[in-house]
This record gives structure tokens, C-alpha cells and sequence, in this order.
């Protein structure tokens, strides 16, 4: 067997011995080189098949010859590249060259969702699912608990054996210095979702178990690759950097076991026309600008009927005289204790809890286990909605950073739940209950900072016109004496 193909083999034929449920081979086999053979890993085809675990080999794009691999691995192969599609997306089809405009064929992830649904994990898939669009790829947050049996003290994934705490302060650090632009992903940060070991461990002990790593990898579904310096074969993960593009096949297969059919992707589509296309998402943000719109044309209008009208109270009078004079608006009345206020802060507790514990209830029995932090989190976002301005539109900054903080908080919620949207689209609502109401200017950041500044200049001119005319008092005083 040649120098090549020798660790391929011999490090398939471990994983093969250690029993797996499923393994992808994410290595580059272009052809055959000078003393060469890809029927060396006939042998190993020969195993899997008789242990009957799926095997599949990766090539490039649809249509590219360079992609394609030898006849020995032809029958396993399945698609790891594509053009066209949006950064994070991750298609579960690709066209495939031929004579039927229609043919498509898997790609890697959802080649092993398919071969495992249909024999070992049938119990783990749902039935009749049909998968069409492309998947949006969700990062997992968690490390794997197995993770610390194969754990290299030598560098990698440190959080595989940190405490929660100290999870959370490397967190918080990290969100302080990407906000001041100084972010570059720590190396601490490099720990995977999905359970990850460096391929030189699969002839050792764990000195953790005192048993072979490879007793990690029963059961389970394996994504074999490398990262080879003539190929650099990386793609980016948030907050980890680059990574190799093994991960990313490891990550859209959980993502299909986790969800199913209701994994993250694009919003359906709503209108699709020759001259016009609009998804749900999009009908969604025209909706509320249209009702948003509308609230404020109707409110500008009365609020003109209410200035054209003959009477007015002598305090709404020196009001206006009072601006006219400082050249700033009188600040908003508080709410009193009228019955319609508490009603509507009655109404909206009410409405806070039923949504925070519906929601709670569903994220809890879709997980199938107990989770305090989910409860935490729920009981923050109830706190958020109670203390919410009630106002549409608030003449300060800080209450608009409340109220757009609460509607993304809700809308998060309901996308994680229901919608499995991607984050553009769901964050665009929020954005838009911030930026319509700026055309009051009464709460935009720049008319705040301005009226800042301005309140601070005037009382500048006054101390200085204070001081002044106590000068020349004293000046006065001395010259009659």
C-alpha cells in the first residue's frame, strides 16, 4: 500500500473497528499518484459494507471533472461543494450535469441524515420528511460532556474542562473587546459542538477512562477529515474563526437531526412573479410599516385638529409660550393613575406571563430535559416586556433602547420556536420598531446628543452672564464708595 493511502486506511479501519453508526470521509482523492492504488481501500469498503455502515466519500462541485472521484470510490461519493447560495447556507440538494434538468443529488450532511433515518436512527426522524430548501447553518453554544474524556492538555479546547463560570467571564470579556473592535477569536473559544479528537489519539488510552479513545465513537455518526497545508480546506464559525470545513458537515447533520423538517432556513415565499418576489419575512416587515405608517399619519393629523381648535387651556398656553422662550419642548407628562393606564399595565403583565410560560412549556418539552437556565431566560424576557415604555413614541433614548431590547427579546423567542428564520430576518423587525418612529426626532440619538449639548451651552451662558453682572456690581459698589 502506498505511503498516500496508508494512514487513510489504516485510520478508517480503527473507526470501522470501533463500531460507528456512520462515517464521512471529507479527504481530498483526486486520482491515483505514481505507486498509487484506491482499491487498497477495497478492504475497507469490503468492512463497512459488511458491518453495514454507511460510507461516504466527499467531492467538489456538480459538473467540475477535477471534483470527481476515481471509479474505486464512485458509488460512494456525494457532493461537499456548490455556488450560488447565500454565506451560512448549507443546500441539501445540488444539481447535478446530465440529461434530466431535474436530477439532483445529496450533499454530505443530508446524505448521512438519509442513510441513518432509513436504517439504525429510523426512530430519531420523522416520517415522510421532504427537504427542499437550504439550510441555514445554527452554530451549537454547548461543548459535548464526552468532550473531556478526549481532552489535549497540550492546547485546543480548554472549555472542555472549565467550569461554568469561567465560561461566562471568557463570554463577557469577549462581547467588551468585540465591541471596542479588538476581537481576534482566543484560542480557549476553539472548543466544537460536536465531539471532536485529533485522529493521532485513536491508538491511545485516555488516561481519563483508562480505555482506547476510539470507545467514544460507537454509536455515533463520524465526520473524518483534515486539514491538509496543500488544500487549506477552512470556513468560518462565529466566535471560533476558522475551522475546518469538516465542521461544517458535522454541524448541518445535527442541525437536521436536531429539527427535522423544521430546521432553519429561508422564509417561505409569498408572492414569487416575474416582476415581483416576496417572502413571508418581507410581508411581514410591509405589514407593520403600513400600520406603523398609518399610526403616524393618523396621530399627526389629530394632533393638527387639536392645535386648529378655538379653545385652549390657559397651562397648554404657557406651555407653548414656555417653549417658545427656552426653545426646547416641555417634557412629557408621567402617567397618572388613571383607570385605562392600569388597565393597560393590568392587560400587559397578563399578557407577559402567558407568553413567557407558553413559550417556556414548548422549549422545555422539545428538549426533553429539565433546564433551569431555560426558565431564567424566560423569566428575563417577562421582566423585559412589564418594563417596556407603553408610549409608541418615547422622547427619550434610553426608553426607545428599552422597548427595541423587549422586541427582540419576543421576537427571538417566537423565531426560536416557531419561524426558524435566519437572524437577518427576524432582527430586521426589531430594527424597524427602532428607526420609524425618528421621524419625531424628539428620540433619535442625534437630536438627544444635540439637545444635550445645547442644555449645556445655555447654562454656560448663564453662569457666565452671572458672574458677569456680579463683576460689575462689585465694580460699581466700589466706585460709589
Amino acid at each position: 500500500m502506498a505511503d498516500f493511502l496508508s494512514p487513510p486506511c489504516y485510520l478508517l479501519k480503527q473507526i470501522l473497528d470501533a463500531k460507528p453508526a456512520a462515517i464521512l470521509v471529507d479527504i481530498y482523492f483526486n486520482g491515483e499518484r505514481q505507486n498509487d492504488d484506491l482499491h487498497a481501500l477495497d478492504g475497507v469498503l469490503a468492512q463497512a459494507r459488511q458491518m453495514h455502515v454507511p460510507i461516504f466519500f466527499v467531492h467538489g462541485i456538480p459538473g467540475d471533472p477535477t471534483g470527481m472521484l476515481p471509479a474505486p470510490l464512485t458509488p460512494y461519493q456525494v457532493y461537499s461543494g456548490w455556488v450560488g447560495e447565500k454565506p451560512g447556507m448549507y443546500p441539501l440538494h445540488v444539481h447535478v450535469p446530465g440529461g434530466d434538468e431535474e436530477a439532483t443529488a445529496p450533499t454530505a450532511a443530508f446524505a448521512m441524515y438519509s442513510a441513518l433515518c432509513a436504517d439504525r436512527w429510523r426512530n430519531l426522524c420523522h416520517v415522510d420528511e421532504s427537504f427542499e430548501e437550504p439550510a441555514f447553518v445554527r452554530w451549537g453554544v454547548y461543548v459535548d460532556p464526552v468532550q473531556k474524556q478526549v481532552f489535549n492538555s497540550s492546547g485546543g479546547c480548554v472549555d472542555a474542562t472549565a467550569g461554568g463560570a469561567s465560561r461566562v467571564w471568557r463570554a463577557i470579556g469577549t462581547g467588551f473587546d468585540a465591541l471596542w473592535g479588538q476581537w481576534v477569536p482566543p484560542r480557549e473559544n476553539a472548543c466544537f459542538y460536536p465531539l471532536t479528537m485529533d485522529a493521532a489519539l485513536l491508538d491511545n488510552i485516555s488516561p481519563r477512562t483508562n480505555r482506547p479513545y476510539t470507545d467514544v465513537l460507537q454509536g455515533r455518526a463520524v465526520f473524518y477529515g483534515g486539514d491538509l497545508a496543500a488544500m487549506h480546506d477552512v470556513v468560518n464559525a462565529p466566535a471560533i474563526g476558522q475551522i475546518p470545513g469538516v465542521q461544517l458537515h458535522a454541524m448541518a447533520f445535527d442541525n437536521l437531526l436536531t429539527y427535522g423538517t423544521q430546521y432553519f432556513h429561508e422564509a417561505p415565499g409569498f408572492i414569487k412573479t416575474r416582476y415581483l418576489s416576496l417572502d413571508r419575512a418581507e410581508m411581514v416587515e410591509l405589514v407593520l410599516w403600513m400600520a406603523l405608517s398609518l399610526s403616524l399619519v393618523i396621530k399627526h393629523l389629530r394632533a393638527i385638529e387639536k392645535n386648529q381648535a378655538p379653545s385652549r387651556t390657559g397651562s397648554e398656553q404657557n406651555t407653548k409660550v414656555a417653549e417658545k422662550k427656552t426653545g426646547r419642548r416641555a417634557p412629557p407628562r408621567k402617567h397618572d393613575g388613571s383607570p385605562r393606564h392600569r388597565l393597560f399595565s393590568r392587560a400587559k403583565i397578563v399578557a407577559a406571563a402567558v407568553f413567557c410560560t407558553v413559550c417556556c412549556v414548548l422549549d422545555l418539552g422539545s428538549r426533553h430535559i429539565f433546564s433551569p437556565v431555560l426558565i431564567g431566560l424566560y423569566g428575563f424576557v417577562f421582566i423585559l416586556i412589564v418594563l417596556m415604555p407603553i408610549e409608541f413614541e418615547t422622547r427619550t433614548y434610553l426608553r426607545k433602547l428599552r422597548q427595541v431590547l423587549c422586541i427582540s427579546a419576543v421576537a427571538f423567542c417566537v423565531n426560536e420556536l416557531f419561524f426558524h428564520w435566519p437572524n437577518t430576518d427576524w432582527i430586521g423587525l426589531a430594527l424597524l420598531w427602532f428607526t420609524v418612529p425618528e421621524v419625531n426626532e424628539d428620540n433619535s440619538p442625534v437630536q438627544s446628543i444635540s439637545s444635550f449639548c445645547s442644555s449645556i451651552w445655555r447654562r454656560l451662558v448663564v453662569r457666565y452672564e452671572r458672574t458677569k453682572t456680579f463683576m460689575n456690581l462689585g465694580h460699581n459698589t466700589g466706585q460709589d464708595k
